[in-house]
């Protein structure tokens, strides 16, 4: 994204709605410094919007079911021993509990109401 942003700004990057216009065709969009910025900021909370919700329903669930949340924590408390208390991208990928949690958690955060009845 920040790439076609920088495009954007050295004028080599067109709107492509505009080549349909004939007379549109050389138009080019001019951004500058605080416009890519605010983009930039826009992508980085729109991530950390599903980022913080997903969080929420995860802790909500381990709430609701201690057993998934001591399971995991054995599970974290016996990755941080084997790799001597550092947490490591590593140690991550080795916990397949705790992807199993993260994974049924964006199952469940992406639901949707069906208002229809099938039947």
């Amino acid at each position: 994204m920040i790439q076609l942003l920088m495009q954007a700004k050295k004028g080599v990057l067109k709107d492509e709605a505009s080549s349909e216009n004939s007379k549109d065709t050389d138009r080019a969009y001019e951004l500058d410094n605080d416009d890519i910025a605010a983009q930039a900021l826009l992508f980085f909370l729109s991530g950390f919007d599903t980022t913080s919700t997903l969080l929420c329903f995860a802790s909500h669930q381990m709430a609701v079911h201690p057993e998934i949340q001591t399971k995991l924590q054995e599970e974290i408390d016996e990755t941080l021993h084997e790799h001597g208390g550092k947490l490591t991208y590593e140690a991550l990928q080795g916990m397949k509990y705790l992807d199993m949690v993260v994974s049924g958690e964006k199952n469940i955060a992406g639901l949707f109401v069906c208002i229809r009845h099938y039947g």
